[in-house]
């Protein structure tokens, strides 16, 4: 009752406030509803710039938006979501201005499994920020406090950055959360599930097409390459954190993107010198390669491909997506493969855009073989925290050796309110013996999930109410648990 009480106080204070702003050069990740619109543009030919690297540069989709000028060759539902990208993006990339918010979030029972919308990682989450943006700089200080955090850091500086602008690159230092991939529920590599990590980061501002008429045929192309530092508290003390990504659009309909990151270095006897960052970039970094052994083994890899093909279907328009994440490396290309497959849809009904999608995600290596491998996937002989970060999988939020079915949906309104639904049927942990290394549980389980959600932008802010239920069942002890969760969150300046 406590809990329900905190809530229906907390919107009721909301009603004294004023309408939420943003500043930045980036479109975070974590809106589910503004995604949607981005990718309905995609979709429609009015953004032509790759839609799969979040952040993604506000500056890139502003452009294509205010170039688009035939609205006659758009549906209505396209020119609504046209009208809200193009007001959001307008609203957060004001220049020369000081941009103050606080953001609040509640949540009784925070989520096992996280997809791409924004939750609240711990029980209470509020943070202020001040942001500014100017031609060439952009600087956000945004400062959190959290209840009863699992790694025991209740003041954290999560989403604060400085970066600048370098030609056509914006080069960064800063704590900002990723998602790479065309998943809605999950990324195989790197997603939001984990806090974001310290990182010095380069990414390409305008993403036009090589004009050389050998690339040509790229497309509009996107890179994004970030150096990280993970935690001191792990196996190996403060590894270091590689990424490199590279996604392009060859065709309107098709988007491809290149992967691969690595932990590499640390406290303790892990070799840190430009020779071991040499072989670990050209991929000669296992066991018998160049007499490597465990003593100088320079790092450890995850590399792959994902696409999204969306052919038009009528009435509504369709999407295929996948990501396949190699574990290990076989002659110079990944092998052991994690994997994501999706499918999509999208229209609309009586002026609101809808969109659907059912995916699936296998976290067990070689998940498509009868001789899967248990206790691969995000593990590590050497780095022995694995794919992991203060608590939680870099990748795909259900950790390793798991299977997971999502099926989710959105509905957007012409004035940007919007309702979110998801599903989720997962067995966790369920190959292989017992893997303490499992961030969610060490013996095979059983979870189901059910969330929704309202948001609507108000005139003091934009809130956010919603109810889940949850089911989680050990399948070694037989223990069963039910849960059942409010949450709530609010955005708004000062």
């Amino acid at each position: 009752m406590k809990r329900i009480l905190a809530i229906a106080s907390l919107a009721a204070v909301l009603t004294i406030m004023p309408r939420p702003v943003a500043a930045g050069p980036w479109v975070e990740p974590g809106d589910l509803a503004l995604r949607h619109d981005i990718q309905t543009l995609a979709d429609a030919g009015v953004i032509t710039a790759p839609v799969t690297s979040w952040p993604l540069s506000w500056g890139d989709i502003l452009n294509d938006t205010a170039d688009f000028e035939d609205l006659s060759t758009l549906s209505v539902f396209e020119q609504a979501a046209l009208t809200r990208v193009r007001r959001h993006g307008l609203r957060a990339t004001r220049v020369g201005q000081v941009e103050y918010r606080v953001d609040a979030k509640y949540d009784a029972e925070p989520g096992l499994l996280r997809g791409f919308e924004r939750r609240a990682r711990e029980e209470t989450d509020v943070f202020v920020s001040a942001s500014w943006l100017g031609d060439r700089v952009a600087a956000e200080v945004r400062v959190a406090g959290v209840s009863d955090p699992d790694d025991d850091k209740d003041v954290r500086l999560d989403g604060s950055y400085v970066g600048v602008a370098l030609g056509n690159y914006m080069v960064s230092a800063g704590v900002m959360d990723r998602w790479w991939g065309p998943g809605y529920d999950g990324s195989i590599i790197l997603g939001n599930n984990q806090r974001p990590i310290p990182a010095i980061s380069i990414e390409r501002n305008d993403t036009s097409a090589f004009k050389s008429k050998w690339l040509r045929w790229i497309g509009p192309w996107d890179a994004s390459f970030v150096w990280g530092q993970l935690e001191d508290d792990r196996a190996v003390p403060n590894a270091r954190f590689l990424g490199l990504r590279v996604n392009f659009r060859p065709l309107q309909s098709l988007e491809i993107g290149l992967s691969r990151t690595a932990q590499w270095c640390g406290n303790g006897d892990r070799p840190c010198d430009l020779d071991a960052l040499v072989k670990l970039a050209i991929g000669r970094d296992n066991r018998g390669d160049d007499d490597i052994d465990s003593s100088n083994e320079p790092g450890n890899q995850l590399a792959g491909v994902d696409l999204r093909w969306a052919p038009q279907f009528a009435p509504s328009n369709g999407a295929f997506y996948m990501q396949m994440i190699g574990e290990d490396e076989a002659g110079g290309f990944p092998s052991r493969f994690l994997g994501q497959l999706g499918v999509e849809a999208s229209g609309t009904v009586a002026m609101t855009s809808w969109r659907g999608f059912l995916e699936f995600a296998g976290t067990t290596c070689q998940f498509y073989e009868s001789s899967s491998r248990p206790n691969c996937g995000y593990n590590n002989t050497i780095y022995q925290t694995g794919y992991r970060y203060r608590g939680r999988s870099i990748g795909h939020s259900a950790d390793n050796d798991a299977e997971v079915i999502s099926l989710g949906g959105m509905a957007v309104e012409p004035d940007g309110d919007s309702w979110i639904a998801i599903l989720r049927i997962a067995e966790l942990n369920n190959d292989g013996p017992p893997d303490p290394a499992n961030t969610l549980t060490s013996t095979p389980a059983d979870f189901t999930a059910f969330e929704i959600s309202h948001r609507k932008v108000l005139e003091f802010g934009e809130l956010e109410l919603g109810a889940g239920v949850s089911r989680f069942e050990d399948l070694v002890t037989g223990v069963e648990r039910d849960d059942s969760r409010l949450f709530v969150s609010w955005r708004m300046p000062f």
